[in-house]
């Protein structure tokens, strides 16, 4: 893996500082909207099914089977209500 030099990350972890907050909120939705376009690249996903897949896709890993069951449970509610 690449390893980003360290004078490169305290550049840009100074532009970021100098950035305001909600330049900041900006940078963030527009690379989450990215992850979101990208995770669902080339697989067809019905749009009920989309928060589901999008969260086992990106945060399955970092949870417990049981707390991961109980979220896909939550958001299968929430997208046919």
């Amino acid at each position: 893996m690449i390893r980003t030099p360290p004078n490169v990350e305290e550049r840009i972890r100074a532009m970021m500082a100098a950035k305001t907050p909600l330049e900041r909120l900006r940078i963030a939705s527009r690379m989450f909207a990215t992850v979101r376009a990208l995770a669902t690249a080339g697989e067809p996903v019905p749009e009920a099914d989309r928060r589901v897949h999008l969260f086992l896709r990106l945060y399955a890993r970092d949870f417990p089977e049981a707390e991961r069951e109980r979220i896909v449970g939550q958001l299968t509610h929430t997208s046919t209500a």
